[in-house]
């Protein structure tokens, strides 16, 4: 799946305005599973390594997860700890998120290499996945789009251009995470 993040200012997307209190409110309350047909619903982070390199950094924010929302504001994502797990906010309307109901279907996945030598993933996507894309992130440059998978976020990269039948996933990856999303 491929999500538009919230912005920490509380700006939604256009057609999507967004009161980050009621849903901060409804995490806090009622946990991630409420709400899941709002404009708007938390993913659990898969790994806080993907967004926190730093060691240290990890480390304060498990011992402090009342900082999530900091911490994640300046990787640009509204985030929020609960149960012992963080979760960020993402959309979830047609336009802004590619979900498997909107029957597309992804092509493949190779093995490339990002503008560093690094491992990374380059994807393609059918026909109709190269559409839905094109419109998610065409009004989106400069926006941060949620890659997730198995109901978790794997990463949220900026836009930096608009994608259509494909694109590059890149990262520092271990071997699990990169075979995985691989496979």
């Amino acid at each position: 799946e491929f999500r538009i993040s919230a912005s920490p200012g509380g700006g939604g997307v256009p057609a999507q305005p967004l009161d980050l209190s009621t849903y901060m409110q409804r995490l806090d309350e009622k946990g991630p599973r409420a709400g899941l047909t709002e404009d708007w619903r938390w993913f659990k982070v898969q790994s806080l390594e993907k967004f926190f390199e730093n060691r240290e950094a990890r480390e304060a924010l498990i011992e402090h997860p009342a900082s999530a929302g900091g911490a994640f504001l300046s990787r640009g994502l509204v985030a929020r700890a609960y149960g012992g797990d963080f979760y960020v906010l993402l959309s979830n309307t047609p336009g802004t998120a590619m979900t498997g109901e909107d029957d597309w279907a992804l092509n493949g996945t190779t093995r490339v290499s990002d503008e560093l030598g690094r491992p990374a993933v380059g994807f393609s996507l059918d026909a109709k996945g190269a559409k839905l894309m094109g419109q998610l992130t065409g009004g989106n440059v400069g926006r941060q789009m949620a890659i997730v998978l198995d109901g978790e976020l794997m990463s949220a990269p900026t836009l930096q251009a608009q994608l259509t039948s494909g694109g590059t996933i890149t990262g520092e990856f271990s071997t699990a995470e990169y075979q995985y999303l691989l496979n």
